[in-house]
């Protein structure tokens, strides 16, 4: 399944026109975040996915939310910021949402097929082998959270 999981994604990803992509910086308030291993790429990274046609970003990254970590958001993501993802092709941009208003779920991830592993980890002992744009917005958004702590 693996095998056909990188075709479908390969044949998609030169096939389409423009992408547009929706993760979400998820934490419990107490420096921890979710992060998402993904079959078809190596690395942790943020959970989302792609948005449908027809779909708003914020209801797209509610729904994979839901399908690749088991988590209900309860309360509405606050947009972070919108990024060019370059690594796949020019035209692929990434919305990033923040929330701290969560549950987990109860049932069998939708994406068993898409996600090996889902995790909680601290910011000061993430995975080595994260993906290094999670690892950046992962930077960026704890970076502007001391700041904001300050004042």
């Amino acid at each position: 399944m693996k095998i056909l999981s990188n075709i479908l994604h390969l044949f998609f990803g030169i096939t389409r026109s423009m992408t547009i992509g929706a993760r979400c910086i998820i934490h419990d308030g107490a420096g921890s975040v979710m992060l998402v291993r993904h079959t078809y790429v190596s690395g942790w990274h943020l959970p989302g996915g792609g948005v449908d046609v027809g779909e708003t970003c914020e209801a797209a990254v509610i729904r994979e939310v839901a399908e690749e970590s088991n988590i209900d958001l309860t309360g509405k993501p606050v947009l972070f910021g919108v990024y060019l993802n370059s690594v796949v092709s020019a035209r692929d941009h990434v919305i990033l949402y923040i929330s701290s208003s969560w549950n987990y779920k109860q049932g069998l991830l939708l994406k068993q097929l898409e996600i090996s592993e889902s995790a909680m980890f601290n910011l000061t002992d993430l995975p080595i082998d994260i993906d290094p744009s999670t690892r950046q917005r992962l930077d960026e958004w704890s970076g502007i959270t001391e700041v904001s702590l300050i004042w």
